[in-house]
């Protein structure tokens, strides 16, 4: 069985100093060691063979060739048992000792990402629980994190070896995780979400195979099942470089497959205008706006051409976003207005209620109060009853900025605080540290100190999220507070970090607003 992670650290040291004394690992190293005692679960044979190439190759390039192929771990040293010299004669030897239908199931089970459930193991891999059973008995499977089963990776990659036919396995991995979804689907429109957010994570390495099988079909069905489903999940949880990636693959797929196949033009316009509209909106929640436009504008032609009200709300919407992140309030309230008349023909409350709070900003900033509170309110009562927490949180914090410029601070920091409650509980990092920085202004003059706290979390946030002029926002926010606090060392050094972050962001008012932050920290010193 495998040993401790810290075990299988000291024993790569160990092997590697019997062949090569002054063996003495930098810090890159180090971190390439972990991955591989992680990647190889703590077997002891697997560590002493990995650590004999260290006289050949550097740790980082031998933890490269193990992600790709555990051939290279093939030892020479004919004093062992033969089971011993390779692990593929580790497996070998563990595979003879399973019936066929172990055997069988193993296989079928060696078509799942990052681990399965027992449904899914007799769906997909027709395998029983009773096999199940034998199978951890046999340590060929073990218990995941986070409920489950979960095949060790080695053995998973000597089991696909054994598939004889791929094909139907994948297409019944594919079938048995769209169905899923789309359950999913529906408990995250309503009161279920963190519930439904939480699968979505553990299941998402297998969500993502059952997409790119779609793709590749191109079955348009399952992959809108998959896609809308997988897009949220990775939006609400700010984890926009995997969706960029995701989406970016994607497109190679459809664009490497569009000839070979008799889908008819409109199929595959919509598919590409749909993967360019959610890398262009990753990239715009990265703060990249100006890789993000081309994408977004080529999305919306295709759109409008096909007349598909859903896609046109997205595009239009983005698109608003990116205008008023250029301070264009004349373009953003037209993109706007346009996006909200699509997504109230296309019937998306989630939308209509999103696009009324940002028309509300645009009537605030022109100080129009009266109607930023009809839209506000509005925004409220579409989704009240919806249960939908997330979009619930948005419209708590949009309340609560009108009722800031009105002069109510009590009532402002009572609708950040829920609003910070409902975006923690759901995982939006990018909502609950906007709320923070919220909350640090108001309660600044009250107590510097507790204002302090809330600016450190925001900024902690921020940086989990990745959103980059989230982070910005947050540190231009951290670095007033610091000298609310008097430390004015750690003001300027935060200053610093963030004119840093700020160089990879096209966002002029953003950088106005970190200059007059140098401005207020500097005539303090």
């Amino acid at each position: 069985s495998g040993m401790t992670f810290r075990d299988s650290n000291r024993l790569f040291l160990w092997s590697a100093r019997q062949l090569s004394l002054n063996f003495s690992p930098t810090e890159e190293d180090h971190r390439a060691i972990s991955g591989i005692c992680t990647l190889l679960d703590g077997s002891p044979l697997g560590i002493e063979l990995a650590a004999s190439w260290i006289r050949t190759i550097q740790c980082s390039e031998l933890a490269q060739e193990l992600e790709k192929s555990l051939e290279i771990l093939e030892c020479s040293d004919t004093h062992r048992p033969g089971r011993q010299q390779s692990l593929q004669a580790v497996f070998d030897y563990s595979w003879d000792l399973l019936s066929s239908r172990e055997q069988t199931s193993l296989t079928g089970l060696s078509i799942f990402q990052g681990g399965f459930s027992r449904e899914s193991a007799s769906v997909v891999a027709g395998c029983s629980l009773r096999t199940l059973r034998n199978l951890c008995d046999h340590s060929m499977v073990k218990l995941r994190n986070g409920g489950g089963y979960t095949l060790h990776p080695l053995t998973r990659q000597f089991a696909c070896t054994k598939q004889s036919n791929p094909e139907d396995l994948r297409e019944k991995h594919c079938n048995y995780y769209s169905l899923f979804i789309d359950d999913l689907a529906e408990m995250l429109k309503g009161h279920r979400q963190v519930d439904a957010l939480a699968m979505m994570v553990l299941e998402f390495p297998n969500f993502r195979e059952g997409f790119f099988y779609a793709c590749e079909k191109h079955d348009r069905k399952r992959m809108t099942a998959y896609s809308k489903t997988i897009s949220a999940m990775l939006q609400m949880r700010s984890r926009f470089s995997e969706g960029i990636e995701l989406y970016s693959r994607l497109l190679v797929v459809m664009e490497e497959t569009a000839d070979e196949t008799s889908d008819p033009e409109q199929f595959r316009d919509r598919t590409i205008a749909e993967i360019k509209e959610r890398i262009g909106n990753f990239l715009l929640m990265s703060g990249k706006t100006k890789e993000a436009e081309p994408y977004l504008r080529s999305a919306a032609e295709l759109a409008s051409r096909l007349g598909d009200p859903a896609l046109d709300t997205l595009c239009l919407g983005s698109l608003g976003n990116i205008a008023y992140m250029q301070r264009d309030l004349k373009g953003a309230e037209e993109e706007w207005s346009r996006a909200l008349s699509a997504a109230r023909k296309a019937r998306i409350p989630r939308s209509e209620s999103s696009l009324l709070c940002n028309l509300a900003t645009v009537y605030r900033r022109r100080g129009n109060m009266v109607q930023a509170r009809e839209f506000l309110e509005e925004a409220a009562k579409i989704i009240s009853d919806s249960g939908d927490i997330h979009q619930n949180a948005v419209v708590l914090s949009s309340i609560a900025d009108l009722l800031e410029i009105e002069g109510d601070l009590p009532g402002a920091e009572r609708k950040n605080r829920e609003s910070l409650v409902l975006s923690l509980e759901v995982g939006d990092l990018r909502v609950a540290s906007n709320c923070l920085d919220k909350l640090s202004r108001i309660v600044c003059e009250r107590s510097p100190a507790e204002a302090l706290g809330y600016a450190r979390k925001s900024l902690r946030l921020a940086e989990e999220s990745g959103a980059t002029s989230r982070i910005v926002h947050s540190g231009i926010r951290l670095s007033r507070v610091l000298v609310s606090n008097k430390l004015m060392q750690e003001a300027l050094l935060q200053l610093e970090l963030s004119e840093l972050e700020i160089d990879g962001i096209d966002d002029h008012i953003l950088a106005r607003d970190l200059a007059e932050a140098r401005e207020f920290v500097e005539s303090n010193l």
